[in-house]
């Protein structure tokens, strides 16, 4: 006999059940870098599952681990999600997260820092309703500084990164891990992270006067995260590290491809390809340019400046091509392009050359630029000081 009580209990079950298929069931971490605040944006993506409920919604515990280059400053910019207050939608002050736990350089892994956030969990905080593939923005990172393009920033790997039992890590479990609406344990793994991209190159010019070949590099309005170094590779063995290209006595050997990478104070490279081509009308006829007496058609460098070995240690050699007479002054700037070190190199160019050792022995381990000035035309070069 179906009595109330069979279908009072028969209710509670359904919703109980209807609740428990509902619920979250699974998550993903995300970091994505935000070229518009240079920060490092941190997402909670939504694998399985919903959440709509007031007690679906709530934030339970959870860690999130951060793996920087040792040396690292990471540091916490603005916490979005969840919101306090929120059970019914009306939350507008984020839940606080903040960095809670680190293992600095440990033994199991003296190149990198592990640095682990966590969520204050008073006053309660609630999601607004949640669904599977929704992308939610918990906070922004700040990490500093940026280098190898942001390849060297990456999430905790559970099962695959040092646990609490490693060398060095002190018994510190840095494992990442996510509860909502219940102490079921949620996180599932990452997503790709998304690293810093450079788009700065507006266009190259290409222009022949007379038996001299131009190219001239134009960037874009109000570009950021200089100074820039520039490395270009072209026919004939041609490279050079200036901005501009600018060849003089040109042959048909001088034509072709010619490829420029730019590289800012992030280590973050863009590479932008350029044909050209020989006519009549660039350089005169082309039998007057077979004749020419290819001992003497090599290509004529105005500037050229390279420094080795990249990274340093105790000093560094820098190598200049440039014309007789030339004065040179090298600069010494940190990322920010504040100077550290001014007339670190200075010299008179003697027969098209000018060669020296510049000490870094005063130098802090560190990204540096270096920016030399060839008569006023003036290049920048990224150095990495290692001690």
């Amino acid at each position: 006999m179906f009595t109330k009580f069979h279908l009072k209990a028969l209710l509670i079950v359904m919703l109980f059940s209807n609740s428990v298929n509902s619920q979250i069931s699974g998550v993903n971490y995300q970091v994505k870098f935000n070229e518009q605040t240079n920060l490092f944006d941190c997402y909670l993506i939504i694998k399985e599952g919903s959440a709509k409920s007031m007690r679906e919604r709530v934030q339970f515990n959870a860690q999130y681990t951060m793996v920087v280059p040792a040396g690292s400053t990471v540091e916490m910019a603005k916490s979005y999600m969840p919101l306090q207050n929120n059970q019914n939608y009306s939350g507008d002050t984020p839940l606080t997260w903040t960095v809670a736990n680190s293992s600095l350089g440990p033994d199991a892994d003296q190149f990198n820092d592990y640095v682990s956030i966590i969520p204050t969990l008073s006053p309660a905080a609630f999601y607004n309703d949640l669904k599977k593939g929704d992308a939610v923005k918990l906070f922004s990172l700040n990490i500093l500084p940026i280098t190898d393009c942001g390849d060297n920033i990456k999430l905790f790997e559970n099962g695959l990164d040092p646990d609490s039992q490693a060398r060095g890590m002190m018994g510190g479990d840095f494992s990442n891990g996510f509860t909502v609406g219940g102490i079921q344990q949620k996180y599932r793994g990452n997503e790709a992270i998304e690293t810093p991209e450079l788009d700065i190159i507006k266009g190259i010019s290409n222009k022949t006067i007379k038996n001299n070949l131009e190219l001239n590099v134009d960037l874009k309005d109000n570009v950021k995260y200089g100074p820039f170094s520039y490395e270009w590779n072209g026919p004939n063995g041609y490279k050079s590290y200036n901005k501009d290209v600018k060849l003089k006595n040109v042959t048909q050997d001088n034509f072709g491809t010619y490829t420029l990478d730019i590289t800012d104070s992030r280590g973050c490279k863009q590479t932008k390809n350029i044909e050209t081509q020989i006519t009549k009308l660039q350089i005169g006829s082309i039998e007057v340019t077979k004749s020419v007496d290819q001992s003497n058609s090599r290509i004529s460098v105005e500037n050229s400046v390279n420094i080795f070995p990249n990274p340093a240690i105790t000093s560094f050699n820098i190598s200049i091509t440039g014309g007789n007479g030339a004065s040179v002054i090298a600069d010494l700037m940190d990322v920010n392009g504040g100077a550290i070190t001014k007339n670190i190199y200075k010299t008179t160019i003697q027969n098209n050359r000018a060669e020296g050792v510049v000490s870094l022995q005063n130098v802090l381990p560190g990204l540096y630029t270096l920016t030399v000035s060839i008569d006023g035309d003036i290049s920048t070069h990224k150095l990495i000081v290692v001690k």
